[in-house]
């Protein structure tokens, strides 16, 4: 394919203007593969006056610092733009208007229902949870002035039948 100019040029100079085009294009790639062998000249040079100071490293000598810089990649840069963090506004729940205090609070159980039970309501959880172990869940107990099925208390008490 010819080289065709937008400016008029006469056919004896286009020969001349498509050889210098070429000339051009092939400095710029010289000039490319020379600066990518002097960065991996660079690279290698550094690397190697790295590891003689790792190997070499006495008590006296200081440690290297390195410092190493992440180039950002396109990935990162659309994470930015597009953040899918979940709000936690007011307005940003499902149902703005219910009030989720229960949800944001650690669950404690010994400051939930706090009390201290008598021996005859130990005695009789103790039967409701073994009822319950048995297969009757529908047995209540009145525990702490709660009535209310065995299994729904929380117990650290274990015993053995």
């Amino acid at each position: 394919m010819r080289y065709q100019s937008i400016v008029n040029i006469p056919e004896s100079l286009d020969p001349n203007l498509q050889q210098t085009y070429d000339s051009n294009k092939e400095a710029l790639i010289i000039d490319k593969l020379k600066e990518d062998i002097k960065e991996e000249e660079d690279i290698a040079m550094k690397s190697a006056l790295l590891l003689q100071l790792l190997e070499k490293t006495t008590i006296d000598s200081p440690l290297p610092l390195l410092y190493v810089e992440n180039q950002p990649s396109e990935a990162n840069e659309d994470e930015t733009f597009y953040s899918n963090e979940k709000r936690s506004g007011r307005y940003y729940r499902r149902y703005p208007w219910k009030r989720q205090n229960s949800r944001h609070r650690a669950y404690e159980a010994d400051a939930r229902y706090m009390c201290v039970p008598s021996r005859d309501e130990v005695f009789k959880l103790l039967v409701g949870l073994h009822e319950n172990r048995n297969g009757n869940h529908q047995r209540t107990v009145h525990f702490c002035n709660r009535k209310r099925p065995a299994k729904a208390i929380f117990t650290n008490i274990r015993f053995l039948g």
